[in-house]
């Protein structure tokens, strides 16, 4: 089995009550995508060493979803040529923390994972994250095994920020987690 994994950030400035930060802000927001690796897979390994399990979402779980309906705000099967389309929206859900982890997307995909260290030169005050419904698309084959993976997952942030004598600027950040396979056996 080989899978093309392309993943990464996008994210963009929505809001900011000092102009003057603005640039400080932008940089350090992620935008890496799309980040492109490939890796084929014997009997569940690869000759780097790294595993099937490892290479798709959730990071460091030995499992690859624990949604359950509770999480779910809408889901679709149709036809798609002789396999299938799954389509599965997850809930909104927020905090009031920068290490929030919201149940129902930890449960089935990566989540947000920000340090000091990753804000730098920037100090959070406060802050109020809502993962506004990721969306999961999975084509399946005729065979039943899952040929692509679609992982859409917007977030927004509000809070408060200080940087150099700058206290409490007001910003509201929007980023999109993306995750794409493709699987071919």
């Amino acid at each position: 089995m080989t899978v093309k994994r392309t993943q990464g950030t996008v994210s963009s400035l929505e809001e900011i009550s000092i102009g003057l930060a603005q640039g400080v802000v932008e940089g350090v927001l992620p935008n890496d995508y799309p980040k492109n690796e490939t890796q084929t897979f014997v009997n569940g390994k690869s000759s780097s060493g790294k595993t099937a399990a490892s290479f798709f979402p959730v990071d460091d779980k030995p499992y690859a979803s624990n949604l359950t309906p509770a999480g779910v705000k809408s889901a679709t099967c149709t036809a798609n040529g002789k396999g299938s389309k799954v389509v599965i929206t997850l809930i909104s859900e927020d905090g009031n923390d920068i290490n929030f982890v919201p149940k129902h997307h930890a449960s089935c995909a990566d989540t947000l994972a920000l340090t000091q260290e990753d804000l730098d030169p920037l100090t959070i005050n406060e802050c109020h994250i809502t993962y506004t419904g990721m969306t999961l698309t999975a084509e399946i084959d005729e065979f039943g095994r899952v040929t692509s993976l679609k992982v859409s997952e917007p977030v927004t942030i509000e809070g408060k920020v200080a940087w150099k004598k700058l206290n409490l600027i007001e910003v509201k950040v929007l980023g999109t987690w993306k995750q794409e396979f493709v699987v071919t056996y």
